[in-house]
């Protein structure tokens, strides 16, 4: 759970003009243009350098490496293009993943406000959800983190957000994403001295590994 960016009197009635006038992200004007440095400044710094989804630490606050992730995807919901709730900062591999999944439940385009509770949202929401209740961090050292989720909510990001990428990575098999039940199983083998027979991730993979058709 982290604190949204807040904005003047001033941004927010040009954010009002922004939208009115359908104007898109993509959007070069000076105005614009610094608005989405001051959010992705805002979110970098709140969130301590972590990627909102895969918690990962980037140490870097080069606007580069960064997205500006917008919860409700910008093609299906823009009227909340700049809405501080919406908003939060991914790594570049997080946010192409989960790219345009609609994350809301049920899904809706009927409301005019952004939906403010946790409930509203298959995913771990970065502002009404506190990450760690719903997905486990077993810290590997040299900044690595393998993930395994607590919950439906856990569950449905690390899905969505391709979280068990790290899985993969950290266990020699990065090339193997699309990976078939054996060679899952083949890494849960070579992991199990790692992390211990009984850990919840090496359970994961081996949950993932059984649900391959």
């Amino acid at each position: 759970m982290i604190a949204h960016v807040t904005f003047s009197h001033q941004e927010n009635q040009y954010i009002s003009d922004h939208i009115n006038q359908g104007k898109g992200w993509a959007c070069t004007d000076t105005e614009f243009v610094a608005l989405k440095s001051k959010i992705k400044d805002h979110y970098i710094r709140v969130q301590s350098n972590r990627c909102c989804y895969c918690y990962h630490y980037y140490a870097s606050n080069h606007h580069a490496i960064w997205d500006i992730e917008h919860i409700l995807y910008k093609e299906g919901y823009s009227r909340f293009l700049l809405e501080p709730k919406n908003l939060a900062a991914s790594c570049k591999e997080c946010n192409q993943f989960k790219h345009q999944t609609d994350v809301l439940v049920p899904v809706s385009r009927s409301f005019t406000r952004l939906p403010r509770s946790s409930a509203r949202y298959k995913i771990v929401h970065p502002i009404f959800d506190v990450y760690l209740d719903h997905i486990d961090v077993q810290d590997l050292g040299g900044g690595k983190y393998l993930l395994c989720p607590k919950t439906k909510k856990g569950s449905e990001t690390f899905t969505i957000c391709n979280l068990f990428r790290f899985h993969l990575i950290y266990g020699g098999y990065s090339g193997l994403l699309n990976t078939q039940r054996d060679k899952l199983l083949r890494i849960a083998e070579d992991l199990k001295d790692t992390l211990g027979e009984n850990s919840e991730h090496l359970k994961t993979i081996v949950r993932i590994a059984f649900a391959i058709r």
